[in-house]
């Protein structure tokens, strides 16, 4: 998993080739739990599939020469987030310090079709290189 900006998280695939991505729109969070209807809260969620290795476009503030070519996206259309942060996190969070999350996703539906189960921590926050 690889997260950057102010809640930016990115799961990739083994190939490197996929990823979920999952961002925060305008939602503000709080200390320990976090929960999100995927179908009604300001909270993107989307799968993007691509003909290379994606791994180091992501979060990077250095762009390649060439890059992989996108071949599909698709938002989800419903299911459940829940963004934890412990309390020292949190005030990271607050004091815009990279910081630590957790993330389960249950039951996400994407516009094509495929559904999703995830959990997994992500550091959060720009580090240079």
């Amino acid at each position: 998993m690889v997260g950057c900006g102010n809640f930016h998280a990115f799961v990739l695939t083994s190939g490197n080739d996929q990823y979920l991505h999952i961002a925060r729109l305008s939602v503000e969070l709080k200390s320990g739990e976090n929960h999100f209807d995927l179908s009604k809260e300001n909270l993107l969620v989307e799968y993007a599939r691509f003909d290379g290795n994606v791994s180091k476009i992501l979060c990077n503030d250095i762009r390649l020469d060439s890059s992989p070519k996108e071949l599909e996206r698709f938002n989800s259309i419903s299911g459940s987030c829940i963004v934890t942060l412990t309390e020292e996190n949190f005030k990271l969070y607050q004091q815009g310090k990279p910081y630590e999350m957790n993330f389960v996703l249950n039951d996400v539906k994407f516009e094509n079709g495929i559904e999703v189960n995830y959990h997994g921590n992500v550091i959060v926050g720009w580090m240079p290189g």
